[in-house]
């Protein structure tokens, strides 16, 4: 999907430390326990990027504690958080 985004792709591109930090935080952020569940948080990552860097000088940072409190409070990401309380209510 980045490939048609940008219309070309390079190792440069994908293979960076911060790309590769962003495709973590993607997969923590809609949960690692269903298929759905990083492409919920590949869209919700972009939009709170976009949101976040808009409003803060140090968006990393916020983004960051962010992530860290998802990962203490929902440990199994957003999508896992949902598949659990559908099954149980």
């Amino acid at each position: 999907m980045y490939a048609l985004y940008l219309g070309q792709i390079s190792p440069d591109d994908v293979l960076s430390v911060l790309r590769s930090g962003e495709f973590v935080a993607m997969t923590l952020l809609g949960g690692y326990t269903s298929f759905i569940g990083p492409i919920v948080g590949s869209f919700l990552f972009t939009y709170l990027k976009a949101i976040i860097s808009s409003a803060a000088l140090y968006w990393y940072l916020a983004f960051g504690i962010l992530i860290v409190s998802i990962v203490i409070f929902v440990p199994t990401g957003l999508m896992g958080e949902i598949e659990k309380r559908w099954r149980i209510g």
